[in-house]
């Protein structure tokens, strides 16, 4: 969406039956993590590539406190 003219472009996405399997099997892990009130395996944590996620989280005091100290977790 163009925000000085609201106008809107369409993409078009081809349909992935796996790809799309993938994505709903891990919203269903990540919802049974907040049902649990558990905390997910911490992706962000494993590359130093996307580790900057955790200064966004709101669970980021709660992940470093509950997670294991390996190293593959930074």
């Amino acid at each position: 969406m163009d925000k000085r003219n609201l106008k809107s472009k369409i993409f078009t996405i081809p349909y992935d039956k796996d790809q799309a399997e993938s994505i709903i099997n891990r919203f269903r892990m990540l919802n049974g993590h907040l049902k649990d009130e558990t905390i997910p395996v911490p992706e962000a944590r494993s590359t130093r590539g996307t580790i900057w996620m955790c200064r966004l989280c709101e669970y980021r005091d709660r992940c470093y406190s509950e997670t294991s100290k390996d190293t593959k977790w930074m």
